[in-house]
Formats: structure tokens, sequence, C-alpha cells
């Protein structure tokens, strides 16, 4: 019967996970610090700030210039390039977040470039993206700054790092000449294996790279082994047409599971909320391509404390103080409050702005994970952001209604 070979299909299938997970066990993979501490969508406080400080030749770690070397080296092979690895650090060195100028549209120009290598002989700006997307003439910005340093002796080089590699949207510049996409995935895996072997003495440093493999691998849906893979496509293909059934109504139950979440997010928060504070927040999340959670006090129009996310915030909650009007100048209430408030540097309606937590939310739903325990854990860290926002956002309010 149809019915009872779905049965067996999935029994096998939940006994191949089993034994994937014992596995991973074993191999030491299921403990990570990073993902401990939530930090693995965080582009600036783990991802940008730990591979600037390995680029850096004057960073911690004591090995020189090898693990740049060896980033050169592999931009060389992945990208067909021709970038010397003889060079003397020159002007900022490596830097995390140079800060260019003031962002202006029109001349596309400023900003704040995530990673910056200046030497001799060449500079590389690196553009990192874990789960958002670039910003308004971003890369074209970053491009024509780079292209400040050019010379007959100097050349430059726009990296887009991405998780998967992703190509710019932009139609003015010129993919492998004006940008070059490079992944997390392939590239800087292969880069920290490389790292990895060149610190096989340093027990503590060559664990950090490990575990910082693993935590991409993570973020890249690349944990499963192969044995793994082999059986269940072995498993599939015997089972050709449950599985096609099984498939073709999990999106409806991955639908209907994340509306759920989302009910018992909004009721939680609802009844934790203080009585001042209003929650705005459309539970047609599966309806819009962005979302966002929105709470505020009686404050000047389109001043919150919000979340924001991709498609049912399945890649996790970024997070900050939100001005979205254009009744006032985000540079200018930035420069008056900056000894009051650390502002976040992007020139958008963004006042502060964390990458937060739940960056594989999506792996959550789609699990046997408790959706009320999830949902719990959801609306206290909500509760905890506006908590730590509320001084700000009245700062801002009283500074603006004066």
């Amino acid at each position: 019967m149809p019915h009872q070979r779905v049965k067996t299909l999935l029994s096998k299938i939940r006994d191949i996970k089993l034994k994937s997970e014992e596995l991973a066990r074993l191999r030491g993979e299921i403990f990570n610090i990073f993902k401990i501490l939530k930090l693995e969508g965080s582009e600036s406080t783990l991802h940008t700030t730990l591979i600037t400080e390995l680029l850096n030749p004057k960073g911690t770690h004591g090995y020189n210039d090898l693990f740049l070397k060896a980033f050169i080296n592999r931009l060389n092979e992945d990208l067909n390039l021709d970038i010397t690895d003889e060079f003397h650090q020159v002007g900022d060195g490596v830097k995390k977040e140079k800060y260019i100028s003031p962002v202006n549209y029109i001349f596309e120009e400023g900003g704040l470039l995530d990673i910056f290598i200046q030497t001799d002989k060449f500079v590389i700006g690196i553009e990192n993206k874990i789960f958002s997307d670039v910003g308004f003439l971003q890369l074209e910005r970053y491009r024509k700054f780079l292209n400040s340093f050019q010379t007959n002796h100097i050349n430059s080089y726009l990296i887009y790092l991405t998780l998967e590699g992703r190509h710019s949207e932009s139609k003015s510049l010129k993919l492998n000449e004006d940008y070059y996409p490079v992944s997390y995935k392939r590239f800087i895996i292969k880069w920290l294996e490389e790292c990895h072997s060149i610190v096989s003495d340093s027990p503590i440093l060559r664990e950090t790279i490990k575990q910082y493999v693993i935590t991409i691998q993570y973020l890249t849906n690349q944990l499963t082994s192969h044995k793994m893979e082999e059986e269940l496509e072995k498993l599939l293909s015997e089972y050709y047409d449950e599985a096609q059934l099984v498939a073709a109504n999990i999106g409806k139950v991955q639908n209907t599971r994340t509306i759920k979440l989302y009910t018992i997010v909004k009721s939680k928060v609802t009844q934790k909320l203080p009585k001042d504070w209003e929650m705005v927040f459309d539970l047609n999340v599966l309806n819009f391509n962005w979302n966002q959670i929105s709470f505020r006090q009686n404050w000047v129009e389109g001043l919150s404390v919000s979340f924001e996310g991709t498609p049912k915030f399945i890649n996790g909650f970024g997070h900050g103080i939100l001005l979205s009007t254009e009744k006032f100048d985000k540079n200018l209430i930035k420069s008056e409050l900056s000894e009051k408030i650390k502002f976040n540097k992007r020139t958008n309606s963004w006042m502060t702005y964390n990458a937060g937590l739940y960056s594989q939310l999506s792996s959550k739903v789609n699990s046997s994970t408790n959706l009320d325990t999830l949902a719990e854990e959801i609306s206290d860290y909500m509760l905890r952001v506006i908590e730590g926002e509320k001084n700000a956002c009245e700062i801002i309010n009283n500074h603006l209604i004066t």
C-alpha cells in the first residue's frame, strides 16, 4: 500500500539522520563555540572580525603574512588573477571596516568597506554579506574608492564575499573585472583549510580555525556526510513515487508551522510587553519578500525598535532603532547625538543595527523543534532588545521634538 511505503520511507530516512548525527557527535561537530554564543550569523562581530584578524600580518595569531599570502594565492588560483605575493604593507595595511567618507549617492561615493587591504603593489576591498544584500550603489561606491589607488604599479580588486558566491545585480559593474564574487562555501573554506594546515603546531589557533570551518559548513548546509547523501539518494530512488508525494506536500507543512510559530511569538510578546508599547506585525509573512516587526511608544513618526528579515525571517532577525521617515536628516541626527549613542554608519533609516539571532531559523522551524519553546526564546530575545534600545530611542525622540 502507498501509505505504508510512505511510512517505511520516512522511518528509514529518520534512521539515516540519527546515524549521521551520531557520527557528527563523534567527530566533535556538535559542540561549536560560535553557535553556542549565537554568533554564526553575525557579519561584523564574527565573520568580518575573524577574517580580518587572520589576514592581518600584525594580527595576534603570530604567523605574520602567511595567511594573507595563502588568501592571495587562493584568489589567483580560483579567479585566474595575477596578484603578487611579494609586497609591503602601506597606509592602513589590513583594516576592518574602512571608513571612506559620508555616502553620496549622486556621485557614487562613500560608505564603510568591510575589509581593506593596502600594500605597495595592490589594494583589495572585501564586501562581506552573510544574509543581507548590498545597499544602494554599495559596490559601485567601493569600486570608485578602490580605483583612486590604481596606478601603473598598483592594481585594485573588489571582492564580493557571500555564502554561495552570488553575483551583483548591478548593470554597471562588469563581472570578474569591476568586482569578483567569491563564496564562503568553497573559497573561504579552502583558504581556512590551508590556514589550518599552517598552524598544525598551534593547538588553540588550529582548533579555532577548525571550529570556524564547521560554522561555515553549517551555514552553507555542508555538514551532511557524503555517505549520508549516498544512502539518501539510494533510498529515494527506491521509493521515488513516495518521495515525490512527500516533497509535493512538505511545503504546506512548513508554511503551516511558520505561521503557527509567529502567531505564538506575537501572543507571547504581547502578553509580556509593557502597556505603553505598541507592536506592529503583519502575520502574513508568507506573502512578503521582506518582513518587519516594530515596537514603539508615543514617539515621533517613524521612530521604532524594529526587527527585519527575509521571507518568513528564515535567515534570522536583524534589529535596531529605525527612523523610517524623510522628515529628518538622519546623518545630522547621528552627528548631533554621536556622543550619547553609538550609531551604526549606515546612512539609511537605521540609527543602530545588529545582525541579530536565529540565522538558521528555517532549520528549526522545519525540524521537530517544539514551536512553543522556540517562540518563548524568540519573544524573550525581542523583549531584551526592546529594553536595551529604549533609552536611546527616548534620547532620539526628545532631540527631535525640541
